[in-house]
């Protein structure tokens, strides 16, 4: 059933393969158990060892950078990429302007008042 269950394959289908599918399936189950679930490596195919290389996406970077900039306040906030730079982007550029007509009120309790 360990074979069979995560697979939907009903048992009595499975028993009713020739005993050889049956051992080449189980056999490859065990072959798959060896291999890391976080990056796929599995020793056989690899017996020399493996290295790694770092490639960073320009836009996996720019997500990064946003997501740390987001802060505790913004629950459910979401990170989504935008073509261009800042000063061509019409969502940012509306937004600038909307924030500098329009500062957000100062506290009563801010210094100086």
């Amino acid at each position: 059933m360990r074979y069979c269950g995560p697979k939907g394959i009903p048992l009595d289908e499975f028993l009713s393969w020739p005993q050889t599918s049956q051992d080449a399936a189980l056999e490859w189950q065990a072959h798959e158990q060896r291999r890391c679930g976080q990056c796929g490596y599995h020793p056989e195919e690899h017996p020399t060892g493996v290295h790694a290389h770092v490639d960073v996406c320009p836009g996996c970077a720019a997500r990064a950078k946003g997501e740390k900039a987001a802060t505790a306040a913004d629950d459910g906030a979401a990170v989504r990429l935008a073509t261009g730079s800042l000063g061509t982007c019409q969502r940012c550029i509306t937004e600038h302007q909307a924030n500098v007509n329009h500062p957000p009120p100062r506290s009563r309790h801010s210094p100086g008042h």
